[in-house]
Protein backbone atom coordinates (compact mmCIF):
# COMPACT_ATOMS: atom_id res chain seq x y z
CA UNK A 1 0.00 0.00 0.00
CA UNK A 2 1.07 3.61 -0.55
CA UNK A 3 1.38 5.87 2.49
CA UNK A 4 1.81 9.63 2.84
CA UNK A 5 2.78 11.00 6.22
CA UNK A 6 5.04 13.34 8.15
CA UNK A 7 8.18 11.43 9.12
CA UNK A 8 8.84 10.98 12.84
CA UNK A 9 5.32 12.15 13.65
CA UNK A 10 4.46 9.02 15.61
CA UNK A 11 1.65 8.12 13.25
CA UNK A 12 3.08 4.74 12.29
CA UNK A 13 5.17 2.11 14.06
CA UNK A 14 8.87 2.56 14.75
CA UNK A 15 9.92 0.01 12.13
CA UNK A 16 8.38 2.18 9.40
CA UNK A 17 9.04 5.72 10.60
CA UNK A 18 12.58 5.27 11.89
CA UNK A 19 13.62 3.41 8.73
CA UNK A 20 12.17 6.05 6.39
CA UNK A 21 14.30 8.72 8.08
CA UNK A 22 17.42 6.94 6.82
CA UNK A 23 16.30 6.36 3.22
CA UNK A 24 16.93 8.32 0.03
CA UNK A 25 14.45 9.16 -2.70
CA UNK A 26 13.74 6.14 -4.93
CA UNK A 27 15.52 3.76 -2.55
CA UNK A 28 14.07 0.36 -1.64
CA UNK A 29 15.00 -1.77 1.32
CA UNK A 30 14.00 -4.90 3.19
CA UNK A 31 13.33 -4.40 6.88
CA UNK A 32 13.94 -7.31 9.24
CA UNK A 33 12.58 -6.66 12.71
CA UNK A 34 13.46 -9.10 15.50
CA UNK A 35 11.50 -7.13 18.10
CA UNK A 36 7.89 -7.65 17.11
CA UNK A 37 6.70 -4.83 19.41
CA UNK A 38 8.43 -2.34 17.09
CA UNK A 39 6.11 -3.46 14.28
CA UNK A 40 2.80 -3.23 16.13
CA UNK A 41 0.65 -0.70 14.31
CA UNK A 42 -3.11 -0.23 14.59
CA UNK A 43 -3.13 2.16 11.60
CA UNK A 44 -1.49 -0.45 9.37
CA UNK A 45 -3.29 -3.31 11.17
CA UNK A 46 -0.06 -5.02 12.08
CA UNK A 47 -0.30 -7.28 15.13
CA UNK A 48 2.60 -9.78 14.98
CA UNK A 49 2.70 -12.47 17.64
CA UNK A 50 5.22 -12.11 20.44
CA UNK A 51 8.70 -13.30 19.51
CA UNK A 52 7.96 -13.34 15.78
CA UNK A 53 10.51 -12.02 13.26
CA UNK A 54 8.80 -9.55 10.94
CA UNK A 55 10.15 -8.92 7.42
CA UNK A 56 8.71 -6.37 5.00
CA UNK A 57 9.80 -4.11 2.13
CA UNK A 58 9.77 -0.32 1.89
CA UNK A 59 10.27 2.03 -1.02
CA UNK A 60 10.58 5.79 -0.63
CA UNK A 61 8.77 7.24 -3.64
CA UNK A 62 9.23 10.90 -2.81
CA UNK A 63 9.74 13.29 0.08
CA UNK A 64 9.76 16.98 0.81
CA UNK A 65 12.99 18.06 2.42
CA UNK A 66 12.63 20.32 5.43
CA UNK A 67 15.53 22.67 6.16
CA UNK A 68 14.90 23.67 9.76
CA UNK A 69 18.08 25.74 9.92
CA UNK A 70 16.83 27.87 7.06
CA UNK A 71 13.52 28.60 8.81
CA UNK A 72 12.61 31.85 10.47
CA UNK A 73 13.16 31.85 14.21
CA UNK A 74 9.45 31.74 15.00
CA UNK A 75 8.81 28.87 12.57
CA UNK A 76 11.78 26.93 13.87
CA UNK A 77 10.58 27.24 17.45
CA UNK A 78 7.08 26.15 16.39
CA UNK A 79 8.46 23.12 14.53
CA UNK A 80 10.54 22.08 17.55
CA UNK A 81 7.51 22.44 19.80
CA UNK A 82 5.60 19.95 17.64
CA UNK A 83 8.55 17.52 17.73
CA UNK A 84 8.61 17.77 21.50
CA UNK A 85 4.87 17.03 21.67
CA UNK A 86 5.40 13.92 19.53
CA UNK A 87 8.08 12.82 21.98
CA UNK A 88 5.73 13.29 24.92
CA UNK A 89 3.06 11.23 23.17
CA UNK A 90 5.52 8.42 22.48
CA UNK A 91 6.78 8.49 26.06
CA UNK A 92 3.24 8.09 27.39
CA UNK A 93 2.75 5.15 25.06
CA UNK A 94 5.85 3.48 26.44
CA UNK A 95 8.01 4.03 23.33
CA UNK A 96 10.85 5.38 25.43
CA UNK A 97 13.64 5.21 22.88
CA UNK A 98 11.56 6.82 20.15
CA UNK A 99 10.57 9.59 22.54
CA UNK A 100 14.22 10.05 23.49
CA UNK A 101 15.20 10.54 19.86
CA UNK A 102 12.57 13.25 19.45
CA UNK A 103 13.79 15.08 22.55
CA UNK A 104 17.40 14.84 21.41
CA UNK A 105 16.44 16.13 17.97
CA UNK A 106 14.81 19.21 19.50
CA UNK A 107 17.62 19.98 21.98
CA UNK A 108 20.16 19.57 19.19
CA UNK A 109 18.21 21.82 16.83
CA UNK A 110 18.09 24.54 19.50
CA UNK A 111 21.64 24.10 20.77
CA UNK A 112 22.90 27.47 19.49
CA UNK A 113 20.66 30.49 19.96
CA UNK A 114 23.29 33.20 20.24
CA UNK A 115 22.59 34.57 16.75
CA UNK A 116 18.81 34.73 17.16
CA UNK A 117 17.45 38.26 17.07
CA UNK A 118 13.98 37.93 18.59
CA UNK A 119 14.44 37.98 22.37
CA UNK A 120 10.97 36.58 23.07
CA UNK A 121 11.54 33.64 20.72
CA UNK A 122 14.98 33.04 22.22
CA UNK A 123 13.41 32.83 25.66
CA UNK A 124 10.76 30.41 24.36
CA UNK A 125 13.36 28.26 22.57
CA UNK A 126 15.62 28.19 25.62
CA UNK A 127 12.77 27.00 27.83
CA UNK A 128 11.81 24.36 25.23
CA UNK A 129 15.39 23.10 25.01
CA UNK A 130 15.53 22.86 28.79
CA UNK A 131 12.30 20.84 28.89
CA UNK A 132 13.63 18.45 26.27
CA UNK A 133 16.82 17.88 28.30
CA UNK A 134 14.69 17.15 31.36
CA UNK A 135 12.46 14.78 29.38
CA UNK A 136 15.53 13.08 27.93
CA UNK A 137 16.74 12.58 31.51
CA UNK A 138 13.41 10.91 32.33
CA UNK A 139 13.91 8.59 29.36
CA UNK A 140 17.46 7.72 30.42
CA UNK A 141 16.24 6.98 33.96
CA UNK A 142 13.62 4.64 32.58
CA UNK A 143 16.27 2.94 30.46
CA UNK A 144 18.54 2.81 33.55
CA UNK A 145 21.35 4.67 31.84
CA UNK A 146 22.28 6.60 34.96
CA UNK A 147 25.28 8.47 33.62
CA UNK A 148 23.40 9.86 30.61
CA UNK A 149 20.54 10.89 32.89
CA UNK A 150 22.95 12.70 35.20
CA UNK A 151 24.53 14.47 32.22
CA UNK A 152 21.16 15.68 30.91
CA UNK A 153 20.23 17.04 34.35
CA UNK A 154 23.60 18.73 34.78
CA UNK A 155 23.09 20.48 31.43
CA UNK A 156 19.86 22.01 32.75
CA UNK A 157 21.42 22.92 36.10
CA UNK A 158 24.18 24.74 34.23
CA UNK A 159 21.48 27.16 33.04
CA UNK A 160 19.12 26.96 36.00
CA UNK A 161 20.90 25.82 39.22
CA UNK A 162 17.69 25.68 41.25
CA UNK A 163 15.58 23.71 38.77
CA UNK A 164 13.61 21.29 40.96
CA UNK A 165 13.04 18.56 38.36
CA UNK A 166 16.70 18.59 37.35
CA UNK A 167 17.86 18.35 40.97
CA UNK A 168 15.50 15.49 41.77
CA UNK A 169 16.22 13.50 38.60
CA UNK A 170 19.93 14.05 39.08
CA UNK A 171 19.59 12.62 42.59
CA UNK A 172 17.83 9.57 41.14
CA UNK A 173 20.61 9.13 38.58
CA UNK A 174 23.30 9.48 41.25
CA UNK A 175 21.53 6.89 43.39
CA UNK A 176 21.72 4.51 40.43
CA UNK A 177 25.43 5.30 40.15
CA UNK A 178 25.84 4.63 43.92
CA UNK A 179 27.13 8.17 44.42
CA UNK A 180 25.03 8.68 47.52
CA UNK A 181 26.82 11.72 48.95
CA UNK A 182 26.33 13.69 45.73
CA UNK A 183 22.69 12.57 45.61
CA UNK A 184 22.21 13.79 49.19
CA UNK A 185 23.69 17.18 48.27
CA UNK A 186 21.35 17.49 45.29
CA UNK A 187 18.33 16.72 47.46
CA UNK A 188 19.41 19.18 50.15
CA UNK A 189 19.64 21.90 47.55
CA UNK A 190 16.21 20.96 46.21
CA UNK A 191 14.64 21.14 49.67
CA UNK A 192 16.21 24.54 50.25
CA UNK A 193 14.19 25.77 47.26
CA UNK A 194 11.11 23.62 47.82
CA UNK A 195 10.68 22.68 51.47
CA UNK A 196 7.27 21.09 50.82
CA UNK A 197 8.61 18.50 48.39
CA UNK A 198 7.68 15.32 50.27
CA UNK A 199 9.11 12.94 47.68
CA UNK A 200 12.49 14.65 47.92
CA UNK A 201 12.31 14.57 51.74
CA UNK A 202 11.62 10.82 51.74
CA UNK A 203 14.45 10.21 49.32
CA UNK A 204 16.80 12.34 51.44
CA UNK A 205 16.15 10.08 54.47
CA UNK A 206 17.03 7.09 52.30
CA UNK A 207 20.22 8.75 51.02
CA UNK A 208 21.32 9.63 54.54
CA UNK A 209 21.03 6.00 55.59
CA UNK A 210 22.94 4.84 52.52
CA UNK A 211 25.67 7.40 53.21
CA UNK A 212 25.86 6.18 56.83
CA UNK A 213 26.16 2.57 55.70
CA UNK A 214 28.83 3.52 53.19
CA UNK A 215 30.77 5.43 55.86
CA UNK A 216 30.69 2.45 58.22
CA UNK A 217 31.94 0.17 55.46
CA UNK A 218 34.77 2.59 54.69
CA UNK A 219 35.74 2.73 58.38
CA UNK A 220 35.80 -1.06 58.57
CA UNK A 221 37.89 -1.26 55.42
CA UNK A 222 40.40 1.30 56.73
CA UNK A 223 40.51 -0.52 60.06
CA UNK A 224 41.34 -3.80 58.30
CA UNK A 225 44.02 -2.03 56.28
CA UNK A 226 45.55 -0.53 59.44
CA UNK A 227 45.54 -3.93 61.16
CA UNK A 228 47.14 -5.50 58.12
CA UNK A 229 49.88 -2.85 58.03
CA UNK A 230 50.49 -3.24 61.77
CA UNK A 231 50.68 -7.05 61.52
CA UNK A 232 53.04 -6.77 58.57
CA UNK A 233 55.27 -4.37 60.54
CA UNK A 234 55.31 -6.66 63.59
CA UNK A 235 56.11 -9.66 61.43
CA UNK A 236 58.96 -7.80 59.77
CA UNK A 237 60.35 -6.72 63.16
CA UNK A 238 60.12 -10.27 64.52
CA UNK A 239 61.90 -11.65 61.48
CA UNK A 240 64.68 -9.07 61.86
CA UNK A 241 65.14 -9.92 65.57
CA UNK A 242 65.23 -13.63 64.81
CA UNK A 243 67.84 -12.99 62.15
CA UNK A 244 70.06 -11.07 64.59
CA UNK A 245 69.75 -13.81 67.23
CA UNK A 246 70.60 -16.49 64.70
CA UNK A 247 73.65 -14.52 63.56
CA UNK A 248 74.85 -14.12 67.17
CA UNK A 249 74.40 -17.83 67.83
CA UNK A 250 76.29 -18.73 64.71
CA UNK A 251 79.15 -16.38 65.77
CA UNK A 252 79.42 -18.06 69.21
CA UNK A 253 79.67 -21.52 67.68
CA UNK A 254 82.44 -20.30 65.37
CA UNK A 255 84.50 -18.96 68.27
CA UNK A 256 84.13 -22.18 70.24
CA UNK A 257 85.26 -24.27 67.30
CA UNK A 258 88.28 -22.03 66.76
CA UNK A 259 89.31 -22.48 70.42
CA UNK A 260 88.99 -26.22 70.19
CA UNK A 261 91.10 -26.31 67.06
CA UNK A 262 93.88 -24.16 68.59
CA UNK A 263 94.39 -26.31 71.71
CA UNK A 264 95.70 -29.47 69.96
CA UNK A 265 98.16 -27.24 68.17
CA UNK A 266 99.45 -25.97 71.49
CA UNK A 267 99.73 -29.52 72.79
CA UNK A 268 101.53 -30.48 69.63
CA UNK A 269 103.78 -27.50 69.99
CA UNK A 270 104.62 -28.51 73.58
CA UNK A 271 105.31 -32.03 72.45
CA UNK A 272 107.52 -30.72 69.70
CA UNK A 273 109.30 -28.53 72.24
CA UNK A 274 110.03 -31.51 74.56
CA UNK A 275 111.43 -33.52 71.70
CA UNK A 276 113.70 -30.63 70.74
CA UNK A 277 115.12 -30.37 74.26
CA UNK A 278 116.07 -34.05 74.30
CA UNK A 279 117.89 -33.74 71.02
CA UNK A 280 119.74 -30.70 72.34
CA UNK A 281 120.93 -32.57 75.46
CA UNK A 282 122.17 -35.47 73.36
CA UNK A 283 124.14 -33.08 71.18
CA UNK A 284 125.76 -31.46 74.26
CA UNK A 285 126.78 -34.87 75.69
CA UNK A 286 128.34 -35.81 72.35
CA UNK A 287 130.22 -32.52 72.27
CA UNK A 288 131.49 -33.09 75.82
CA UNK A 289 132.70 -36.55 74.86
CA UNK A 290 134.55 -35.14 71.89
CA UNK A 291 136.23 -32.53 74.09
CA UNK A 292 137.22 -35.19 76.65
CA UNK A 293 138.81 -37.32 73.95
CA UNK A 294 140.64 -34.30 72.63
CA UNK A 295 142.04 -33.49 76.08
CA UNK A 296 143.19 -37.08 76.63
CA UNK A 297 144.94 -37.04 73.25
CA UNK A 298 146.79 -33.83 74.18
CA UNK A 299 147.95 -35.23 77.54
CA UNK A 300 149.18 -38.42 75.90
CA UNK A 301 151.37 -36.48 73.51
CA UNK A 302 152.88 -34.39 76.37
CA UNK A 303 153.74 -37.46 78.45
CA UNK A 304 155.61 -38.92 75.53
Amino acid sequence: CELKFLAASGKFCSAVEETVLLMKKGESCEVRCTDSSECEDTELKLQPRAGAIVVFSLELLDFEKMDIYGMEEVDRAAYCTKRKEVGSKLFQEGATRRALRRYQHVSGSLAYLEDWKNAAVVEEATALRRVCHLNAAACWLKLEDWRQAETSCSTVLGEDPSNGKALFRRAKALEGLREYREAEQSLRKLLECDKENKEAARMLVKMRQLVKNETEKEKEMFSRMARGMRDARDTAAGSAAAGVAESAKAGGKGAAMASKVDRPSAVQADSDGSDGSGVGRTMLIAAAAVLTLSAVSILARRWR
